[in-house]
């Protein structure tokens, strides 16, 4: 049902340029069949690919991604490629997260052969469930509105496989209609889907397979996107889908052959490494009711053979004059799915033939690497003999009271963000010392630079925590004294002495200063347990890492899953009892200082005995009337002064009282915190060594070392580690002798070559 293309003068050298394009497709139909012979080479590089995933291994494979806007057709094309349907394709966002196929031809394959990857394994798999769980997995993140990266793995045997390994992305939504549209996820997705598939064209080894759905080969949205990344576009090829809308709607042979020479593209482009192509898809998906279009993959097959045929057909009528006269063999653009079939297989068996070297060094030092790892489990399997218990637990305390030290003096080695932490939210977490208002404009001067917004941790957290505690005490309010506790304070006898009553005046201002000291001590023993609690987080992750890397579980890079498991259970047996070691001592230090804290406010208001006593007061208020500032620092201190008697002589003796004493107090809680910190640091070596000897010398305590799960959890680790190193070998092997086979081959070739050479010369 094709229009008429009509002829005319002029159009000899467009279809001069679109013959090699009708030659490369005319073939009886597409050519399903795969090639048997190069089955070993494939299946090694899916397991390699396999192996790779599963053991999160730095190989890196070539492969093809498959871009394109949605509803332009890549996964359907994807499906035709394949021979058979099995994705969730059809209008609207469909494809949500990147599936990679692993495709093998398998002669003996009459049905196709399954596998999922998941949870770190390959399992087998129906083709019913494999759609089920695709269509799940979209309807999922379609319900959230979301995109995931990680890509769900499928590997799949069939006789009308080809051998490709290709990655199908979600369809790149148009960002300007996504801004303009009411829904407010849209544009946030449009941002997702991209950011998603520049990250999978970015690998310098992938391929992309650009698909559009277009008639103007002068710029696209897709190609725009393409060109960020392969700017050359050597390592992109460029396919256009459904020829046939196409074919239908370009009914002049000028606009038809302008459409399939693609001359804008090849020009703009001219070291594309493929295309385009042009295919054809017919709709319909294969079930069994009646709104399906097909019943069996054969008949979809069929369909697809039918389809590329008629195209061709129309396409020879109307190349037929210019057939003849073609004469460039080496031309890329064809029609039909089998001949970008054709093309693909071709371009990954040369991708995969030129990293064969690449792959075999990359495998021996994945070898190398494991058999390092097993060495090291062996080792720390000794250490967790009872006899040699000790020493691990020397080595993990070493470990971490390295990195305790660290923390404390100060270190540019270490991610702040998943450790530090603002002011704001120390502060929610273990309370403030003063109000916001109090901290007033000049706090960012007071803690340096970066100020209360800064992440910190450690050594400079705790400096911040002083510098605040001393805000704290300037902030206090106003002590406040009314006549009547005046009066009951003088008693009968001193009514009208003027040394008693300046006594009386004083100690009352102390004993209100002596609450409100009392108050900020407790927020302040609060907060410096929090920050030094932090500093045990950081410094037993380290230790954890230290000895977990001894096992290997570091340099792997292994599973995820697996690294967890050592660092929680190998480190993890030895730092749950670190952690209740250093916590009570932590606790019984911290009691310590602050009661000596206390002490010294006590002492400043204990009862004295008459007013020669009272003499020993005059000294912190009594000072030369010249020195102003000396005088104005002390105020600074209590700048609410007091309330009460309204007498500008007690009001300045109180105010110059209560200054002296807050001043005094800010510098020996700072002394006395610090000494504590330092005092905390030279006893916890000792401290925890003695709890660690004391549980490997007791292993019936119920507050013994679980060596038992450690050991077993060591062993888990190292039978991976075999596996692993197992699977390296036999893949090293594998590509060690398809390598061989590479050169014997080219042996053979050139020993053909020269008796044909010879007789060459002869004759000349």
């Amino acid at each position: 049902n094709l229009p008429p293309l009509e002829a005319g003068a002029g159009q000899a050298a467009m279809l001069l340029l679109a013959a090699p394009l009708l030659l490369l497709g005319a073939h009886d139909g597409p050519a399903w069949q795969g090639s048997p012979q190069a089955d070993g080479l494939y299946a090694a590089y899916n397991q390699l690919a396999a192996f790779s995933q599963q053991c999160q291994l730095p190989i890196k494979t070539p492969q093809i991604v498959v871009v394109g806007q949605q509803t332009d057709g890549k996964s359907a094309l994807i499906e035709a490629l394949m021979g058979f349907q099995f994705n969730h394709v059809g209008g609207g966002t469909k494809t949500r997260r990147p599936i990679a196929l692993q495709m093998q031809y398998r002669a003996e394959c009459e049905e196709p052969r399954c596998f999922l990857f998941e949870g770190g394994r390959e399992r087998q798999v129906g083709l019913q469930e494999l759609k089920a769980y695709i269509e799940a997995e979209n309807s999922r993140l379609e319900m959230e509105g979301a995109f995931e990266a990680e890509e769900l793995i499928v590997r799949m045997d069939y006789k009308y496989c080809p051998n490709l390994s290709i990655i199908d992305t979600p369809g790149l939504l148009d960002f300007e209609s996504a801004a303009q549209s009411t829904a407010p996820s849209a544009a946030a997705n449009a941002r997702a889907v991209r950011e998603l598939v520049v990250a999978q064209m970015s690998a310098a080894e992938r391929v992309i397979l650009c698909v559009e759905e277009t008639r103007c080969w002068q710029s696209s949205a897709v190609r725009q996107l393409v060109g960020e990344v392969d700017p050359t576009f050597g390592r992109t090829v460029v396919v256009s889908t459904k020829l046939d809308t196409k074919l239908a709607q370009l009914s002049g042979t000028s606009d038809l052959l302008h459409f399939l020479t693609a001359r804008p593209l090849r020009e703009s482009h001219p070291r594309l490494l493929g295309g385009p192509f042009f295919t054809s898809v017919p709709s319909g998906r294969v079930g069994s009711s009646p709104l399906h279009g097909f019943a069996t993959d054969g008949e979809y097959q069929d369909a697809l053979a039918r389809t590329e045929h008629a195209n061709l057909e129309y396409l020879r009528e109307v190349a037929a004059p210019a057939a003849d006269a073609a004469t460039q063999p080496g031309a890329r653009s064809a029609v039909g799915i089998s001949r970008l079939r054709r093309f693909l297989e071709d371009l990954l068996r040369e991708r995969y033939l030129m990293s064969l070297t690449s792959i075999i060094g990359q495998l021996q030092a994945a070898r190398e690497r494991t058999s390092q790892q097993m060495a090291q489990a062996d080792e720390l399997l000794e250490e967790l003999a009872p006899s040699r218990l000790r020493g691990l637990c020397s080595k993990y305390v070493s470990l971490f009271m390295e990195r305790y030290d660290l923390t404390i003096a100060g270190t540019v080695a270490t991610d702040t963000a998943p450790i530090g932490q603002t002011l704001a939210q120390e502060r929610a977490e273990a309370g403030a010392l003063c109000s916001d208002a109090a901290l007033g404009a000049d706090f960012s001067a007071l803690v340096g630079e970066g100020g209360a917004g800064a992440r910190l941790f450690g050594g400079a957290q705790f400096h911040r925590l002083l510098r605040e505690f001393e805000l704290g005490v300037r902030s206090l309010p106003s002590v406040l004294i009314t006549d009547e506790q005046l009066s009951n304070a003088l008693g009968v006898d001193a009514q009208h002495d003027a040394l008693c009553y300046g006594r009386a005046v004083c100690q009352a201002a102390m004993s209100q200063s002596l609450s409100q000291h009392h108050e900020l001590l407790t927020r302040l023993a609060s907060r410096v347990e929090h920050v030094v609690a932090r500093m045990l987080l950081h410094a037993a992750a380290t230790a954890d890492e230290g000895i977990s890397a001894a096992a290997g579980a570091g340099a792997l890079r292994a599973t995820a899953r697996r690294s967890r498991m050592i660092s929680e259970t190998i480190g993890g047996f030895l730092r749950r009892p670190v952690e209740e070691a250093f916590s009570s001592l932590l606790r019984e230090s911290l009691r310590e200082c602050m009661q000596a804290c206390y002490t010294d406010i006590r002492s400043v208001v204990a009862p004295r005995g008459g007013a020669s006593e009272v003499s020993t007061l005059w000294p912190i208020f009594a000072s030369p009337a010249n020195d102003v500032t000396e005088d104005g620092e002390v105020a600074s201190w209590a700048v609410g002064g007091w309330v009460g008697s309204g007498e500008s002589a007690v009001d300045a003796l109180v105010t110059r009282l209560v200054g002296a004493w807050r001043r005094q107090f800010a510098l020996a809680v700072k002394r006395k915190v610090r000494y504590f910190l330092i005092s905390l640091a030279e006893r916890l070596p000792t401290h925890l060594l003695r709890s660690l000897h004391t549980m490997c010398d007791e292993p019936t305590s119920t507050s013994s070392l679980d060596v038992a799960s450690a050991r077993a959890a060591l062993l888990e680790h190292k039978a991976g580690l075999e596996t692993e190193h197992a699977r390296a070998t036999q893949l090293l092997d594998r590509f060690y002798s398809l390598r061989g086979q590479l050169e014997e081959g080219s042996r053979e070739g050139s020993r053909a070559d020269r008796p044909a050479e010879a007789l060459a010369a002869g004759r000349g």
